[in-house]
């Protein structure tokens, strides 16, 4: 007799209720590595406008990551 493997359910369930969490980090990361391909720290040093664009972007990331989890925690 087959048991019963509830890890494919557990897997689907959770994926279903995490995957915006999931894009949202898959986004995050892919605009930190393009933003920061090309920099050196002699770069960033010298250019201190850079730097700052850089923090604000990275604030209105963590924002937009709190805004889609208030949203997800909201829906369920």
């Amino acid at each position: 007799m087959k048991t019963f493997d509830p890890w494919p359910v557990f897997f689907k369930r959770e994926f279903n209720r995490n995957w915006p969490f999931l894009v949202g980090f898959a986004i995050t990361g892919c605009i930190i590595v393009k933003m920061t391909a090309g920099l050196t720290g002699k770069l960033l040093v010298v250019d201190a406008s850079l730097l700052s664009v850089m923090k604000l972007a990275f604030i209105l990331l963590v924002f937009f990551l709190w805004k889609l989890a208030w949203y997800v925690d909201y829906a369920t």
